[in-house]
């Protein structure tokens, strides 16, 4: 019985070490490519060291038929779970979302845009068929309220971020 629950024991401990580093890994893979350069190398030598220790842990104590199938599923959870949270830590942002529309439905397409309150910028273009209209989202509110009217006048659109200073 002992060596049963010493068993169960290290299996719990292994899933508990590989999910954390499941969600290290993801935040290191998005902080590569986004993050500053102080956190993408930080979150790279934890995942690293951590990924290590597992590894020596599991060649020693783990059999495989357990490790394989516990980290595939770890990894649909963490890497779901790690994404999540970094969106939820995401900084609202002023988004520029640029779209064009046809030149018929210009006026209705503005009214409803100003009638939900957010910033916006239409431009001439010389053409007559279609017209551009730049719309400012501030955060993700505006964005949902933003989107339906969007798809109601099957606009075609452009979202650019803004976050360079000069």
């Amino acid at each position: 019985m002992d060596e049963a629950y010493e068993e169960e024991k290290m299996i719990l401990t292994f899933v508990i070490l590989q999910f954390f580093n499941i969600i290290v890994a993801t935040f290191k893979s998005v902080l590569l490519i986004k993050g500053s350069k102080i956190y993408a190398a930080l979150t790279n030598a934890v995942s690293y060291s951590l990924g290590i220790f597992i590894t020596y842990y599991v060649s020693n104590e783990i059999s495989i038929y357990y490790s394989i199938p516990i980290t595939f599923v770890l990894n649909l959870l963490g890497v779901y779970l790690g994404l999540t949270i970094l969106d939820k830590l995401k900084k609202d942002q002023l988004w520029r979302i640029s779209t064009t529309i046809k030149c018929d439905w210009e006026d209705e397409y503005i009214k409803e845009l100003r009638e939900i309150g957010v910033q916006l910028m239409p431009y001439e273009t010389g053409r007559t068929d279609y017209t551009v209209v730049d719309i400012f989202s501030n955060n993700r509110e505006e964005t949902k309220r933003i989107q339906p009217i969007i798809k109601k006048y099957q606009a075609k659109y452009t979202i650019l971020k803004n976050d360079y200073e000069l």
